[in-house]
């Protein structure tokens, strides 16, 4: 069943079918292992001194691992995600596949990304996408954008109910980008 919140905010309640696999304390090697089941996904990668996206796993080789803070590899089914826990080298992560398990409410939202214009780097294949002002954004892909195409993100928000039937989201997950108000994914990746 769905949902309009509104027509046009880019908000949408469903009810899908999902599953959730956790694990803690889990090392850099295993945190690898885990996220090579995602290979050729988008995925971003947070560390102490900045933030990465590409396709994994081909950005995220040269990458300093001991600067790694989180993690998240996904495509329009799935999403790995893994942060590091406080004051240690163990990584805690969960694997989130959508299309099968229960049945949970959800809300898909699609954000716009800041920016409106779209310029070679001239690095290997990376693009700047920029606001006008200070706040730009390197892509490892280019899009058609102006401002009445926007790019966006697309994001799933889980809902669960508290002790007294409050809502409140319990976890959210980057299903892919696309031009604000399509449906249809851009393809970055091979993902599969």
């Amino acid at each position: 069943m769905e949902y309009n919140v509104s027509n046009n905010n880019g908000l949408l309640l469903k009810t899908i079918k999902s599953t959730v696999k956790e694990k803690g304390n889990i090392s850099m090697e295993e945190l690898i292992e885990k996220a090579n089941l995602l290979k050729e996904n988008f995925s971003v990668a947070y560390t102490k001194y900045g933030i990465f996206m590409g396709c994994y796993p081909d950005f995220f080789e040269p990458l300093q691992k001991e600067f790694l803070t989180a993690l998240r590899i996904f495509n329009k089914n799935k999403e790995f995600y893994a942060f590091r826990l406080p004051h240690s080298n163990k990584f805690r992560f969960r694997l989130r596949t959508d299309g099968e398990g229960k049945e949970i409410k959800i809300v898909e939202s699609n954000q716009i990304i800041i920016g409106t214009t779209i310029t070679s780097t001239n690095k290997n294949g990376w693009y700047k996408l920029s606001d006008g002002f200070k706040s730009d954004l390197s892509l490892p892909f280019t899009v058609n954008i102006n401002k009445e195409n926007r790019l966006s993100v697309k994001t799933i928000n889980y809902i669960g109910f508290g002790p007294y039937g409050e809502a409140t989201y319990t976890d959210s997950r980057i299903v892919g980008f696309l031009i604000f108000g399509k449906k249809e994914l851009l393809e970055v990746c091979n993902e599969k």
